[in-house]
């Protein structure tokens, strides 16, 4: 690899690690979370579970998208599909908001 990709490489591999870490760190504490409503002793369970799994499923999500960023850069590809990405992760967090209100 040429300096300037292993660089890129090596700092984009420690970012999406950092985000991985705090993401997994942040999904074991969903008691700590900003909620639209208020959380009860009969919601509670059935709330933090809504939210830790939007959590693990958004980091996922963004692992993949820095993947492809990284995958787009290297190869001097445009990135065609970013927009989906962007429409997955939007429709993935929408998808838990509407699920939460349901499960309220």
């Amino acid at each position: 690899m040429h300096g300037a990709i292993r660089i890129f490489f090596i700092f984009h591999l420690r970012l999406r690690l950092i985000i991985y870490i705090l993401l997994s760190v942040l999904s074991r504490f969903p008691h700590i979370y900003n909620y639209p409503f208020n959380i009860t002793a009969e919601n509670a369970e059935s709330q933090y579970k809504n939210a830790r799994t939007l959590l693990i499923t958004v980091k996922a999500e963004t692992v993949l998208i820095l993947n492809y960023i990284q995958w787009t850069i290297i190869s001097k590809n445009k990135a065609l599909f970013f927009p989906a990405f962007i429409f997955v992760l939007l429709g993935t967090i929408l998808y838990f908001i509407y699920r939460a209100y349901k499960l309220k």
